[in-house]
């Protein structure tokens, strides 16, 4: 059976035989956690949106920061993770203006990069954006909204995870609540298992794209 999906439909195809699959987005219950770990920082602080006229900014002292680190200046990062660009730097000294970020919307920022963690293992459930990223936040990927109640990761887990239709994303706790998820799912849309050996073995093809 062929597949064929984008986001969720990826974790399909990944379990499917032969399996075909474009824009991963794996594994889900993760992925979906931290959205709510980007929305409670969001919800966390007081004048805290990053309104999308900021995030060209953003990225602007990102790439004047950390553009040359590859040899090349071509106003791309050949590797993000060599950025090392504080966001103090953008802080506004006074009133907040269209320049800098006043000192919520930093936090904010800082949360968007950092990764999701389990608050008692310190464990990481899920990478964080990277530098460099800034223009896709205002998108349902980056999730620089002011109500998520109605996006992609709040539906998934209202209904597909705790089945409550007035599950609160701000009661989500990155602990218990995660392991509750993944219990839940129990491998449905958890296809991490980079062993496809059998797979190849018995001449299976898969054909995997991003873009």
């Amino acid at each position: 059976m062929e597949h064929c999906g984008a986001q969720a439909g990826v974790d399909e195809g990944l379990v499917t035989d032969p399996p075909s699959c474009r824009a991963p987005a794996n594994f889900l219950t993760h992925l979906q956690a931290s959205s709510i770990w980007k929305a409670q920082a969001i919800r966390k602080n007081p004048g805290r949106l990053i309104p999308t006229s900021k995030l060209p900014l953003i990225r602007k002292a990102v790439v004047a920061a950390c553009d040359a680190r590859d040899g090349v200046n071509d106003d791309l990062l050949g590797d993000p993770r060599l950025c090392d660009f504080d966001l103090k730097t953008l802080e506004c000294k006074g009133e907040d203006g269209p320049d800098c970020l006043i000192a919520a919307q930093v936090a904010v920022a800082r949360a968007f990069y950092s990764p999701t963690v389990n608050p008692r293992t310190r464990e990481q459930i899920y990478p964080g954006l990277m530098l460099g990223s800034e223009l896709g936040w205002s998108s349902d990927v980056g999730r620089m909204h002011a109500d998520i109640t109605k996006t992609q990761a709040s539906e998934y887990l209202r209904y597909g995870v705790f089945h409550d239709a007035n599950w609160d994303f701000t009661t989500f706790d990155f602990d218990s609540a995660m392991a509750f998820a993944d219990r839940v799912d129990d491998g449905v849309t958890k296809a991490t298992d980079p062993n496809l050996r059998d797979f190849f073995q018995r001449g299976g093809t898969l054909l995997q794209y991003h873009g």
